[in-house]
């Protein structure tokens, strides 16, 4: 599917496939130079808890080639960030180093501790309470002099371009039927007339509440960036946490409620929405790719968005 495909040394690897490994076998090579304290596989990379001096690090080891050049682009993403962010109360992880194991690319990082917002769920207000630093954060990202390339399948350089070529990709890759009864070229045709007016704007592009830690300190930990680059459009890093809020998380109060504060923040609702329509194209391609696709829950945040 071209919609997960990404280029590396005119190489086309998909980023999506993962491996299952050898956690025992990981374990027993990577305690020969680490002292090892936990090995687990929640996804598409290894999770190894390291220790050192009385602290905790990660090691993030990529299962497939395609995640490992994710995972270098996540590296790069750590270190511009840090290059240019100084910000307690806004932080990405420091690299501490990387390498290859079996042909497979890790990187070891700094371990926030903390828990993911996304653990706060149900009646608890915690993402509530923090909207207007998570509206900060993503303004402050778009706001830096970041150079993270972008090596997606996609060629087009021009950002407005490419996030329509991006979004169609999603549209593509959605049966025909399914795109006939929930009338998805109507939402497609909107992303195209609305995306010339978009600035290109740095993006984090995994903006969600399971990627954001609450630290000590108050501030806000981000970590997975992945599907970083610069070349990205002004609002698409809100724009995919209010998807993400709304159908993953299904706090649709919570997602109304960062759209009450970007508008009382007198944005430019209408960019904004341009952005939210190319999430729910997104968000019917996520229900063809799980396991029960449930298109009613892409409808509802789909209605939701045209309503606004």
């Amino acid at each position: 599917m071209g919609a997960f495909k990404i280029v590396k040394n005119g190489k086309i690897l998909d980023y999506r496939r993962s491996e299952v490994l050898d956690l025992d076998k990981i374990r027993r090579d990577f305690s020969k130079k680490f002292e090892v304290v936990d090995v687990r596989q929640p996804g598409r990379h290894i999770i190894i808890t390291i220790g050192k001096n009385g602290r905790e690090y990660i090691i993030k080891l990529a299962t497939t080639e395609g995640i490992g050049a994710r995972s270098e682009t996540e590296k790069i993403w750590n270190d511009e960030f840090n290059k240019y962010s100084k910000s307690l109360d806004f932080r990405v992880p420091n690299n501490l180093g990387d390498g290859n194991y079996c042909g497979l690319y890790y990187l070891i990082i700094e371990k926030f501790d903390g828990p993911h917002l996304s653990t706060l769920r149900g009646g608890n207000n915690t993402v509530s309470k923090l909207i207007d630093k998570i509206i900060d954060f993503s303004e402050l990202i778009q706001n830096l002099p970041l150079n993270i390339p972008n090596n997606d399948l996609i060629e087009e350089k021009n950002p407005q371009k490419w996030f329509v070529e991006k979004t169609n990709s999603w549209r593509e890759a959605i049966p025909n039927n399914v795109v006939e009864k929930y009338n998805i070229d109507t939402l497609f045709g909107s992303v195209k007339n609305g995306a010339a007016k978009l600035s290109e704007k740095v993006r984090h592009g995994d903006f969600t509440p399971w990627h954001m830690i609450a630290l000590s300190n108050g501030g806000i930990g981000l970590i997975d960036g992945e599907h970083a680059h610069s070349h990205g459009v002004e609002g698409y890093d809100i724009a995919y946490l209010i998807q993400r809020v709304f159908a993953v998380i299904d706090r649709r109060d919570q997602a109304e409620d960062i759209f009450k504060k970007l508008k009382n923040r007198k944005g430019d609702i209408e960019k904004l929405k341009t952005v939210l329509k190319s999430r729910a194209i997104g968000g019917f391609c996520d229900e063809y790719l799980a396991p029960v696709p449930n298109y009613e829950k892409a409808k509802e945040f789909a209605d939701w968005v045209q309503k606004l």
